[in-house]
């Protein structure tokens, strides 16, 4: 069961969504990958 996003998780996902160009989101870039990291170290999304 998924469970609803924080008010931080939804600012941040925007955030990324106007930085990231959506041709670059993919699994090989590695800014999207550090975040990844980075957002699942800090207790978010589990995979």
């Amino acid at each position: 069961m998924q469970k609803n996003w924080t008010r931080e998780e939804t600012i941040l996902a925007f955030e990324l969504y106007c930085i990231i160009p959506s041709k670059d989101v993919t699994v090989n870039n590695t800014l999207v990958i550090a975040l990844g990291e980075l957002f699942c170290g800090l207790g978010g999304i589990e995979y």
